[in-house]
């Protein structure tokens, strides 16, 4: 019988790095071939979707990152068999990383997201339109350009305070978010209303470099001992230019955001010792960096 194992979140720290690396390694092949983030478990059309029964791996592989974010999408997931990876990254870095992956142009997007060949428009675009009914589709097409066009004509911090403000009126981010997968505490606790903590493994992708925690981390996930190389780092921005220069987080514009930042890693770890996750593969040093 076939296991699944999820890289549930988050994006922009590492997730197609990491996926590309377990069905390289043989260690695990995709559920849904040669595509990172199927998004099976979310999308309105689940329980008919086709997939592939001709598996030659016991493990498979789903790294649709915007699971753990995804209540909805969690309850339709598998009980049993099951691990859950959470990767993290330092909230600042994450969070312009992210805003200069969404500054590309969508050709830009589907040349450089490595998500699989179905892509045929902006990869993000396309996702949203797989979780809302046929019906809503158009509006959702058409709020997306909008957003788009807000992004393209903004700059980092606007985009943060924009955000801010969105979400404080709304209780809800807008698309194309660059500060949605930037919390830590919200997708844990998400993954844990249903699977236990042993099923559930945090990580930082610096940590793995170490070659001792990289073959213990696959033995405790998947049960398996070996000998196993690094993880290529992915750039998939490398080289692309977006008009502005990396800000200096430490600067005073940056507090109120900091103090969030503060608050949700003091809470995360809080989840954490509650639960009695392990944290062997986390870098808390830089998860905190101009954060405490």
């Amino acid at each position: 019988m076939n296991k699944h194992l999820f890289i549930a979140g988050m994006e922009k720290c590492g997730t197609t790095a990491l996926a590309s690396w377990f069905v390289n390694q043989g260690l695990a092949e995709f559920l849904v071939p040669n595509i990172k983030e199927p998004y099976i478990y979310a999308r309105t059309d689940f329980g008919s979707f086709p997939l592939g029964g001709n598996y030659k791996k016991d493990w498979l592989l789903d790294a649709s990152v915007g699971y753990s974010r995804n209540p909805a999408a969690i309850a339709r997931m598998p009980e049993h068999d099951c691990r859950v990876v959470l990767c993290f990254r330092n909230p600042w870095e994450r969070t312009w990383s992210a805003y200069r992956m969404y500054k590309l142009d969508p050709k830009e997007l589907i040349k450089n997201v490595i998500m699989g060949p179905k892509w045929k428009k902006c990869p993000f675009t396309e996702t949203a339109l797989m979780c809302y009914p046929a019906k809503s589709r158009p509006f959702i097409e058409k709020y997306c350009a909008a957003e788009r066009t807000r992004l393209q004509e903004g700059d980092f911090l606007s985009r943060l305070y924009y955000e801010r403000d969105f979400l404080h009126v709304r209780r809800t981010y807008p698309f194309f978010s660059i500060l949605q997968a930037s919390s830590f505490r919200l997708p844990l606790g998400n993954i844990l209303g249903k699977f236990a903590p042993r099923d559930v493994f945090v990580v930082s992708l610096s940590r793995l470099r170490d070659a001792t925690l990289r073959n213990r981390f696959v033995h405790d996930l998947l049960g398996m001992e070996g000998e196993y190389p690094e993880i290529p780092k992915k750039f998939v921005l490398e080289g692309r230019d977006i008009g502005e220069e990396k800000p200096d987080f430490t600067r005073p514009e940056f507090d109120g955001m900091r103090s969030a930042f503060r608050y949700d890693l003091q809470e995360f770890r809080s989840l954490i010792e509650r639960e009695g996750i392990a944290t062997d593969y986390l870098d808390f040093d830089a998860l905190q960096r101009n954060i405490m």
